[in-house]
């Protein structure tokens, strides 16, 4: 295959994965997963400790599950540890009940408001930054004086959150190819750190 054979969309993935790879990135996944790290390593059990609770519309609701099972049940075939506390909001009767009582703006933002407490860890997930019952349920959490984490796009996402993953692209496909990567890029940092813990 040529370059010029290369379909458009894997080029922008290409060159996401290079900007991806830039320090400023970085960081931002590194800062994200040490305070996971660390939510997880003060955690005595599901009841007692403190929890992630994950969110999304359509293929974002789909990356949210995704984390939380790879955190609750296991990332990696290579290490087993205890099981981590993570929710995704992707229960159907939850969210045809919100929608229908409450409107779609609020399908999230409700079960924040019964789920989380202090210092638990949210994160909303939007492609677009814009999605609206994304942003209420984050604005939600920071009532609930939670941490806030955001999964975005390039346009960043539209309400203050304390760490921001944006992806430096338009085009949604490559932007939840990202997602992707920053779910696996935490969730192997994680395991990895517990699994010293668990040593020493």
């Amino acid at each position: 295959m040529t370059d010029s054979d290369t379909p458009e969309g894997l080029e922008e993935i290409i060159r996401m994965f290079t900007e991806l790879g830039k320090s400023e990135y970085q960081h931002v996944l590194h800062d994200m997963a040490t305070d996971l790290t660390a939510m997880y390593k003060k955690n005595k059990n599901f009841f007692t400790g403190k929890k992630l609770v994950i969110f999304g519309n359509g293929g974002s609701a789909e990356q949210a599950s995704h984390m939380a099972t790879e955190l609750s049940i296991r990332y990696s075939g290579k290490r087993t540890r205890l099981s981590l506390p993570a929710i995704a909001l992707t229960d159907v009767g939850a969210l045809t009940a919100g929608a229908n009582d409450f409107g779609y703006e609020q399908v999230f933002s409700r079960q924040v408001e019964g789920l989380v407490n202090a210092d638990d860890v949210v994160l909303g997930i939007s492609t677009s930054g814009k999605s609206p019952n994304v942003l209420r349920a984050l604005e939600a959490a920071k009532r609930q004086h939670a941490i806030t984490m955001a999964f975005t796009g390039k346009e960043g996402m539209q309400t203050p959150v304390d760490y921001c993953f944006a992806v430096p692209a338009t085009e949604t496909s490559v932007i939840q190819t990202g997602h992707l990567y920053a779910i696996h890029w935490i969730c192997e940092h994680i395991d990895k750190k517990l699994a010293l813990a668990e040593k020493a």
